[in-house]
């Protein structure tokens, strides 16, 4: 599983963040090189996506595993485990089946369960990739130059991956394994988040015994990009101990 490694890597602690859907490890450099300066992390592309070579996984469950067992060849446990999105339900996922590998959770712009269109699923199924869902990724108040930029990017993707990982999240539910979470849990939304709108952040707080939520102003699906300073702080207080729930 390619990833990249920044910082100490002899810190006490390692992060890993883990990116969403039609995603890549770049997406967190912005929290990467933030922390970095005093703990080990690392971000993973997920199999079949950016530069691992694996074939993509069909399910959640089946990316987590895939992640565990990476993990558990490489890094030294227990770490902070930070996803987003997909990469929430896969951090979620792991959480709930490998306990002992995780010792804070940080899931940004996810859920217990990540619903999608029909009709997206069956227009990327048909080989369709259009852009326009795309455009609510972001806040308005996000500067429109940028999110054009990022859309570029995004529609180089693949229209079969990006049916493979939302088929994966249409297939994808945890609600009812949420109370047995006993590790500290940090829940991100942006507060204009259109694709795993705030109800779905507040689901999570509900159900997770040690959960805590931070709504992120002027930000969307992508809030860990279009704030990454809010972001940064929020996780900063949350591994301080603030923000209990």
């Amino acid at each position: 599983m390619y990833h990249i490694q920044r910082g100490n890597d002899g810190s006490a602690e390692t992060m890993v963040f883990v990116h969403g859907a039609i995603g890549v490890h770049r997406q967190w450099l912005d929290q990467v090189n933030y922390f970095r300066q005093h703990i080990n992390c690392i971000a993973v592309d997920l199999p079949g996506h950016g530069r691992s070579n694996e074939l993509p996984a069909e399910t959640v469950a089946s990316f987590a595993d895939s992640l565990y067992q990476w993990l558990r060849a490489n890094v030294k446990p227990p770490i902070i485990l930070v996803g987003h999105s997909m990469g929430g339900a896969v951090s979620l996922t792991l959480t709930i089946n490998h306990a002992e590998m995780v010792d804070r959770l940080v899931l940004v712009g996810s859920g217990a369960r990540l619903p999608v269109s029909d009709t997206l699923l069956a227009s990327l199924k048909d080989g369709h990739f259009d852009a326009k869902f795309l455009d609510y990724a972001y806040s308005r108040a996000t500067d429109r130059q940028f999110v054009e930029q990022a859309k570029n990017e995004l529609m180089l993707q693949d229209a079969k991956l990006a049916y493979n990982d939302f088929a994966a999240c249409q297939g994808y539910n945890v609600i009812k394994n949420l109370g047995g979470i006993n590790v500290p849990t940090l829940v991100i939304c942006g507060v204009d988040d259109m694709l795993t709108p705030v109800s779905l952040s507040e689901e999570l707080r509900r159900g997770i015994p040690m959960a805590h939520l931070e709504l992120i102003p002027e930000a969307g699906h992508m809030v860990m990009i279009e704030r990454p300073e809010a972001v940064n702080q929020a996780i900063t207080k949350f591994l301080q101990g603030e923000g209990a729930k």
